[in-house]
C-alpha cells in the first residue's frame, strides 16, 4: 500500500486517524499505532511481517543489554544479528545464482525470495537505535509497546526517512496534539501528495516514454529529456514521501 493510493487514502488514513485521536483520550495512543502499523505492513508485506516483529523484538533487548553493559562485543554482535535478515533477503540470490552458475546448478531458484517491503528503512533505523543507545546519547526504551510503535510507524515504514531514537521519542511518549498541529500536518501531507501525483507520477511517464523507444530513435534531445524527466521523478518522489 502506497499513500496515494486510493485504498489508503479514503479507508485506512481516515479509520487510522479516528481512532488515534479516540485513543488518546485513554493513553493508548502508542499501542494503536503498533497496531495501525502492523496492519498496514501486513497489507503491503503479508506473513513475512515475522521479520519487522523479530527486528523490533532484537533490538529492543539489545538496547535494553546495552544501556546496563555498554561493550562494543555486545554491540557488534548485535549488528550482526539484525544485519542478517537484510543480507538474506537482499543478497542471497544474488550470490546463490552465481555460485550456481559456477557449480552449474540452479541454486539460485531456490533463494529467490520476495524482499520484504521497507527492511532496509527499519533495519537502519534499529541500527541507529542500538548505537545511539550504545554511545548513551538516549536510555533505552524499557516499553517493548512503545518502541514497536516507533520502529513499525507506518507513515515512514515502506519508503522513509529513517528516524532516531532521539528526534522523536517524546513524540511517542506524550500527547503534542492540537487543532493547529493537525491542521499543519493535514497541509504537510497534502503538499507531499501534490508532490507525487502531480510532479513525479507525470515525469515518470515522461522518462518511461523516453527509454521505452528503441535505440535507433533516441537522439541526443530526446535522451537529454528522457534523463532530466527520471531526475524529476527521483527527487519528487523521494520529497513528496518524506
Amino acid at each position: 500500500m502506497v499513500f496515494s493510493d486510493r485504498a489508503f487514502l479514503f479507508l485506512f488514513l481516515p479509520i487510522a486517524l479516528a481512532v488515534i485521536l479516540l485513543l488518546s483520550k485513554v493513553k493508548l495512543r502508542f499501542i494503536s499505532i503498533l497496531v495501525l502499523s502492523f496492519l498496514f505492513y501486513f497489507y503491503s508485506a503479508g506473513i513475512i511481517i515475522w521479520v519487522l516483529a523479530a527486528c523490533i523484538i532484537l533490538s529492543y533487548l539489545a538496547g535494553l543489554w546495552l544501556d546496563r553493559h555498554k561493550s562494543p562485543w555486545i554491540l557488534a554482535v548485535s549488528l550482526i544479528t539484525l544485519f542478517l535478515p537484510l543480507l538474506f533477503y537482499k543478497y542471497s540470490f544474488f550470490i546463490a545464482k552465481n555460485v550456481g552458475i559456477s557449480a552449474e546448478s540452479d541454486l539460485g531458484s531456490f533463494l529467490n525470495v520476495a524482499l520484504p517491503a521497507g527492511i532496509s528503512f527499519f533495519t537502519f533505523q534499529a541500527v541507529s537505535y542500538v548505537v545511539d543507545v550504545y554511545r548513551g546519547e538516549v536510555k533505552a526504551d524499557r516499553n517493548l509497546l512503545r518502541y514497536g510503535a516507533y520502529l513499525s510507524f507506518f507513515p515512514q515504514l515502506i519508503a522513509g526517512p529513517i528516524v532516531r531514537y532521539k528526534d522523536v521519542d517524546d513524540d511517542f511518549k506524550a500527547d503534542h496534539q492540537s487543532p493547529s498541529r493537525f491542521s499543519e500536518g493535514i497541509l504537510r501531507f497534502l503538499h507531499g501528495l501534490m508532490k507525487k501525483l502531480i510532479i513525479a507520477d507525470n515525469a515518470g511517464r515522461i522518462a518511461d516514454a523516453c527509454f521505452g523507444l528503441d535505440n535507433s530513435e533516441v537522439g541526443f534531445l530526446t535522451a537529454l529529456i528522457g534523463a532530466t524527466a527520471y531526475t524529476i521523478q527521483i527527487y519528487f518522489d523521494f520529497s513528496g514521501y518524506s
